[in-house]
């Protein structure tokens, strides 16, 4: 939502705010960085004031997109890049948007603790302002709640030969090809 819709609806919760509770914010970002989620966090604090400011107070914020989730060992992953970068594209409506990162190099308590120590101004980090602030942050895991849980057992329905690569065609999963 752009920051303009943001205040706007702002405006409307505080007008309509005995039919509506305000609890808080939800943000969704691709890719692993927890320095994009802690420049997110940034951006919000300036929305959470002005919220507050209207009598409208965040008590949450809900951080969807994953946590980091090392497939496959690091270095497999590089080797198989170079060796076949094309197939590793993610698609998302039959379009390529990027490469997924199946061999994430940083643990989760790395990555947490960059995240919560992402610096937000003089003296000021993630984790610093959220206590302060008394926001509660809600992390949505995705894929990353199963990590090292279980194995996945797919019949190969069709192997479709394209010439220079195979395209397998898996049944039972919602990511069949």
């Amino acid at each position: 939502m752009p920051e303009e819709d943001v205040r706007i609806c702002s405006r409307l919760l505080t007008e309509f705010n005995a039919m509506i509770e305000f609890v808080g914010f939800h943000f969704h970002l691709p890719g692993y960085s927890a320095a994009d989620r802690g420049r997110t966090v940034c951006e919000l604090m300036v929305l959470v004031s002005e919220l507050g400011e209207r009598g409208l107070r965040t008590r949450i914020l809900n951080m969807g997109g994953g946590i980091p989730v090392p497939y496959v060992q690091p270095e497999a992953f590089e080797t198989f890049m170079e060796l076949h970068h094309g197939d590793a594209i993610e698609y998302r409506g039959g379009k390529p948007t990027g490469y997924y990162p199946y061999g994430v190099h940083q643990s989760l308590e790395t990555w947490i603790d960059k995240f919560m120590r992402h610096f937000l101004g003089p003296g000021l980090r993630v984790a610093d302002w959220l206590r302060k602030s008394e926001i509660t942050l809600a992390v949505e895991p995705g894929r990353s709640a199963l990590d090292q849980v279980a194995i996945s057992l797919f019949r190969v329905g069709l192997v479709k030969d394209q010439g220079t690569y195979s395209t397998l065609f898996l049944n039972g999963s919602s990511f069949s090809a």
